[in-house]
This record gives C-alpha cells, structure tokens and sequence, in this order.
C-alpha cells in the first residue's frame, strides 16, 4: 500500500500537475505526485463525506459502492528517493555514500538539506507573494525515525561533518580573538568583547543557546543524535519550571526573528534573530512516547520526519569523491551573500529578497490551494492536518535552500527562483516528505487520535455482519474497549473517521431523529472477508478464554 493511497477513497479526485516534463523528473517508482485538480468544487467535502447523487435510494447504490474502504490494519511503505528532484550535489552525496554505508540514501539526502539550510544566512529570505512583505528563510527541522539497525547515527555524522568543520573553524578564531582582547584590555587599551559565533549548538540549555544564538543572526544548527534529550528538556519529562517557556522559546526558534528576554540574575538578553534549524534521530518507540505524552502546540508537527528504511551491507571499493563536493558546497552556502538590489548611487549595495517568477507564483498558488483542501484531514487526524498546514511556508524554505545550493557556484546569488527550482521543490514535498508523514503519523503515532479504539470499532462491524447501522448503541454491545467509551459525541467522532475512510455512510437525519446514524457500506466486508473471519475468530477465543476462566473460578 502506497503512504498516499489511503487518504484517496476511489471517488474522490486528487490528481494535480506541476507543469509540463516534472513526469520525466521523478522515477517511476516514487509516489505519484501530479496532482491534477478536475472539477474545483469542494474537494475537502467530497473525500470526508462523500455525497450520493440526487435520486439515490436505498442502500449500496451508484455513488456508494464505488467507495473503496482504507485498510486501517495495513502498512504504509514510504517511498525510495525519487531521482532528478534534489540539487545534484545533494543527491550524488546521498546515492553514493548511501552505497558505502549502506544506508537508506534518504536519510542521507534529507539530513544534507537541513544542513545546508542551517549555512545558508537569513539574511537570504525569499518573498512568498508579490504584494506582501511575508518572507522565508532555508530553516529545516529534519528528524529521521528509525531503528538503531537503520544507521540513522553514521547518516547524521556523515551529513553534519562539514558544518562541524566549519564550526571548528569559528571556534578557533573566536579563541583568538578573545585572547587579543584579553590582551588589550590588560594593557589599558580600549577594547570590545568579539562575538562568538557559531554554526551549531548541542547538548546546552536554552539560557546557554540564547547566548550563541545572539552573537549568531545568521542561524545556528541544534544538532541532537537523539531527539529524545531536545524533547527531554521540556514537559512532561521535564519536572522543571518553566519547561511550557521552553517549548514556546523552541517555536520562536523555528519561526525566527527577534527575541527577548529578562531575568533576574542574568539582566535583559536581547538576540536579534532568534534561528535555529534541527537535525536529529529518534527511534519509532520513542517518538509514539512522546507524540502520546507532548503537548498538542505544533512543536513535532514543525519537524520532517522521514522513515528509514532497513540498513544493507555496505561496499568498500573505490566511489567519487562526493563528500568533497558535498565539503565544498557547504563552505560555499557559509560564505554566500543576499543578492544585490542593484542600481547606482547609495542604493548600489543594497540588499534584497528573493522573488518567485510567473511560473514559480503559478506552483505556489496552487499547491496553496491544495493544502487549504487537506486541511479537511483534521477529522481523521489533527496532527498530520497541523503538519500539512505548515507546507506552504516548506514550500518556501525548500525553494531557498534549493536555489542558494543551484547557484553556490555562481559569483553572485541571483535574485529570481525560478518555475524550474519550483516544480522540483513540489515533486519533493508532495511525492516524498507528504509520503513519509504520511507514514509517520500512520504507522508511528497512530492514524487518527483514536487508533485503538477506530481499529476495535472497525473490527467490531468486520466480525458483526447483521449489523447494519451503526450509533453511539452500538458501543455497548462491542468490546470491553468500546463499551468504555460513554461519551456519544466522542463515539460519533470515531464514526465521523471511518466515514472519512470510506467504512460507513451518515444516514440523513429523518423526522423526530436526534442520533446521528451510520449505515455500513458492504464493500467492506467485500474488501476485508479474510480478516473479518480471523477477526470473529479471535473475538470468540477470547470469550471462550474468559468462559474457562469463570468456570474455574466457580469451581
């Protein structure tokens, strides 16, 4: 089953284009990506509630039975990735040193654009609209989801190295510099303390980070092996006061801008450009934890997850020399200047946006457009609806860093991101990172905010065939699971989602009827009568377990 495949019943209609010849950009094995809109009526309601034509009557007829019902029990396999999309660069390190580790290139490639995201300056931001002054800046927060058998710490290591470089680098200057003004002001000489910027923070506290992080505007990288100790550090793990200031400093990091703050023994700190891009690993236990136990205030949902696939031998024979490109790419994104407004005069050094042409406005718009409609998947799931919701500003932080790691060769940075930069950017976000949330927030945190109990009610109507409506009445007759659950609202809710996932249908509400009601639709135990027998079977184990266990209990 493809990680897109179970948001798109068989009647509903998600298909786009990104423009003429992106087909050819994409391998034939990744996920299908063109998503060509027909018929602009409202698609949010055509895929959570889909409507019968006008005379249907009776049940199971027409519009109905084209339905094909989601399999809540199957995995979703993320997609390899695709060729042709990535910056070339980006791309040949990942293949490659895919190869010699044998890891999943993916890991690889995405862990390199976070990277390269944190060495590309704020001061470069792109205008998203023409009459607006919103901008983006090349701002990641990455997290690769895997087991310690997937390498997800090696493909880290290799994709952060350069910027440790790097990091070293400033580190070793700002020693020096300190050590001149230590002289200096031994020897009564005015002097000004240098700055000590840095390319990333680790394992600091957040009163530690705002100290690098303001002599830093250009952004740093919190670099975490394990996203556990970032996610450690604030509730509900953390028993510490003022772990709530600490999420909320977080998502001021993710957001940038100025920041300041004022406390007693440390006076009045002020940063003037408070950005901090995010690369780390987590293992899928983990990471279910602390979805589970977090706060619902957008933090996880601000992160690309991508799935690991399982690890392979690696090859030790002669390969390109890529993570020297890769070397050299990343001093290139460190040293890169905004482009210049142009012009004579005092206006000559200027510096300006980036700016989106026609083509590029055009991808924008529309991908806009598309991600308003899923906005509709709050009904299923809110958090994988929150994360699609931060797409189209992605949008515009993969459309810098691609462009800055497209031109890292050229002289000067130019100010135009083209229609060209745009299609391969939504070919990414919609055929390979939309999959692997997708995956994330299915297989990991769970498919809707219910799973468990969906997955009973869902299992419930398989083994029970004769039942065919279902309401909140049914929940008393179900399992141990169901009957717990007391609220009728929060009984339709899970209704609301397997309507949404084409298992059943609201029935209109008729004269004197207050209770909403469901009819099961019958493709269902079409598509799942194999499970449906083995779901029937374990439920009668499991009476007759619970039978022996009275009677000896009698005895």
């Amino acid at each position: 089953m493809t990680a897109v495949d179970w948001l798109r019943p068989a009647n509903t209609v998600y298909h786009r284009t990104f423009g003429a010849g992106m087909i050819d950009r994409v391998d034939a094995g990744s996920v299908q990506v063109h998503f060509d809109r027909v018929g602009r009526k409202n698609v949010r309601a055509e895929f959570l509630s889909p409507a019968p034509p006008t005379g249907l009557s009776g049940f199971g007829a027409t519009a109905t039975e084209k339905i094909e019902p989601v399999d809540l029990w199957a995995r979703v396999d993320p997609p390899a990735l695709p060729a042709g999309v990535l910056p070339d660069v980006i791309e040949r390190f990942a293949t490659v040193r895919g190869e010699m580790m044998g890891c999943d290139p993916a890991g690889l490639a995405i862990a390199a654009l976070s990277v390269c995201s944190a060495l590309i300056s704020d001061r470069i931001k792109l205008r998203m609209k023409r009459h607006d002054d919103y901008t983006e800046c090349a701002r990641l927060w990455v997290a690769l989801v895997g087991l310690p058998s997937t390498k997800k710490s090696p493909a880290i290591g290799a994709a952060v190295k350069p910027l440790f470089a790097l990091d070293a680098e400033l580190a070793r200057e700002h020693r020096l510099a300190m050590a001149r003004y230590e002289e200096m002001k031994k020897a009564g000489e005015p002097a000004v303390r240098p700055p000590n910027r840095r390319l990333r923070i680790e394992d600091v506290t957040v009163e530690k980070s705002q100290e690098i992080i303001a002599d830093s505007p250009d952004g740093v990288l919190c670099f975490q092996d394990e996203l556990t100790r970032f996610f450690g550090s604030m509730e509900p793990y953390s028993g510490a006061k003022g772990a709530s200031a600490d999420r909320g400093y977080w998502l001021q990091a993710y957001n940038g801008g100025s920041y300041s703050v004022a406390r007693v023994g440390r006076g009045q700190v002020e940063i003037e450009n408070l950005s901090v891009c995010l690369l780390g690993g987590v293992q899928p236990d983990v990471m279910r934890r602390i979805a589970g136990d977090t706060q619902d205030d957008g933090l996880l949902q601000r992160m690309i997850p991508v799935v690991l696939r399982p690890a392979t031998l690696g090859k030790d024979e002669p390969m390109p020399d890529v993570a020297r490109e890769y070397a050299w790419l990343a001093r290139r994104l460190h040293e890169m200047q905004p482009p210049l407004r142009g012009g004579g005069g005092n206006l000559g050094d200027l510096t300006t946006e980036l700016v989106l042409d026609d083509d590029a406005q055009a991808i924008r718009l529309d991908l806009e457009g598309w991600h308003m409609d899923m906005s509709g998947l709050e009904i299923v799931n809110r958090k994988l609806a929150s994360a699609i919701g931060k797409y189209d500003g992605l949008f515009g932080r993969l459309c810098v860093a691609f462009h800055c790691i497209d031109n890292a060769g050229e002289e000067s940075l130019p100010r135009v991101v083209t229609g060209g930069t745009a299609q391969r950017v939504a070919a990414l976000l919609h055929s390979f990172l939309l999959p692997h949330a997708i995956a994330f927030y299915r297989e990991i945190v769970g498919l809707s905010d219910d799973h468990e109990l969906l997955t009973e009610v869902a299992g419930f109507i398989l083994a029970h065939p004769e039942e065919k409506e279902m309401t909140f009445r049914n929940f008393g007759r179900g399992s141990s699971m169901m009957r717990r659950c007391k609220d009728a609202r929060a009984a339709e809710v899970i209704l609301e989602r397997l309507e949404g996932f084409g298992w059943l249908y609201r029935k209109p509400l008729e004269r004197n009827q207050s209770a909403n009601r469901w009819m099961v639709l019958p493709q269902v135990h079409t598509v799942f009568a194999e499970r449906a027998k083995k779901e029937k079977a374990r439920r009668e184990k499991v009476r007759e377990m619970i039978a022996e266990i009275c009677r000896e209990a009698a005895e």
